[in-house]
């Protein structure tokens, strides 16, 4: 008998531990809540993963390296300047070798070799873009934070600095970033990155 009351108590214990802990936590809830809209001040916090304890993780890989940087669909930093059989090394074999196609991530790249050296890469935005810094993005190509050498309604022109390559006895360390767009259109459509862009008549 007086084991089961000892049981019953104990249960009683616990139920009544159980309601008051979610008491607290809905009154809390309902309190932040409560501040987060009354108050102008805005909210500072992070957040982090429990399991991180090495820190930041980078993010992406650096210029010269193979693979495109997060936002990128190909690094056109690390590729220019390479050979042919490096490139398709990287990105695959052509979908049209006499245009020198590539797809990369089902998306068609338009690769330009002098030499048999990758010099220019192009593309159409594959989805709406209305900033050609995002747009150049696309390429690998970091523009955020730099002055383009041309802008206009049609057109921004941009010199990226980059590692370097080797090419013809001489040491280029700056590319080139084009982004267009046709007349009017609110979306930059095309992009191309290189050391040398092909001449269009």
């Amino acid at each position: 008998m007086q084991k089961s009351i000892a049981v019953f108590l104990i249960a009683m214990a616990a139920v009544s531990c159980r309601r008051h802990k979610e008491d607290l936590s809905s009154t809390s809830t309902s309190a932040s809540t409560s501040t987060a809209t009354t108050s102008d001040a805005p909210l500072v916090g992070q957040t982090r993963k429990v399991e991180d304890k090495e820190g930041p993780k980078h993010l992406g890989p650096e210029i010269g390296t193979d693979l495109p940087a997060p936002g990128a669909l190909i690094n056109v930093p690390a590729l220019v300047g390479r050979t042919r059989e490096r490139v398709e090394q990287v990105i695959g074999p052509p979908e049209d070798k006499d245009k020198s196609i590539y797809r990369v991530t089902g998306q068609p790249i338009h690769v330009m070799f002098e030499k048999d050296r990758a010099v220019w890469f192009e593309m159409a935005v594959p989805w709406p873009v209305l900033n050609a810094v995002d747009a150049l993005r696309l390429l690998g190509l970091e523009t955020v934070n730099l002055i383009p050498t041309k802008e206009t309604e049609l057109e921004v022109d941009y010199l990226v600095d980059f590692s370097g390559v080797e090419l013809d006895g001489a040491k280029i360390t700056q590319l080139r970033g084009v982004a267009t767009k046709p007349q009017s259109a609110p979306e930059w459509t095309d992009v191309g990155a290189g050391i040398r862009r092909p001449i269009t008549y």
